[in-house]
């Protein structure tokens, strides 16, 4: 973190030795070591709130981007049935469900029944 090597640390160590004194030199480092583990946790739980955080704001990202996606599709399948004239019992047109019985009638020349028979003979042939 500061780029201190050994013998530079050495070389403090011995001024700090010879301006404290022997008798007050345990005290000095131990009181050092604990503002150092101290400064160190404190800046790990800061590192692990920014990650927390950041994650969070990942998480939020990925929802406002999958809402987004949503209401594109939403859009898309509101216009599918106008843009194939296919009737649908999803199919939604100014906000409301279309009727499903009234979407799907034949016309009354055409009766599904005769077109099933003709049909199977033409296949049976």
């Amino acid at each position: 973190m500061f780029d201190i090597g050994f013998w530079e640390l050495v070389v403090v160590g011995v001024v700090a030795l010879l301006v404290v004194g022997p008798e007050d030199f345990p005290k000095l480092v131990r009181t050092a070591m604990g503002g150092i583990s101290k400064a160190r946790r404190m800046m790990a739980a800061m590192r692990d709130d920014l990650e927390r955080e950041v994650g969070r704001a990942d998480d939020l990202k990925r929802l406002v981007e999958d809402e987004v996606r949503l209401k594109e599709l939403h859009d898309k399948l509101a216009e599918l049935p106008k843009d194939l004239n296919i009737p649908s019992s999803i199919a939604i047109a100014d906000g409301k469900k279309v009727d499903h019985d009234r979407a799907n009638t034949a016309p009354a020349d055409q009766d599904p029944a005769k077109e099933d028979l003709a049909g199977s003979n033409t296949r049976s042939r």
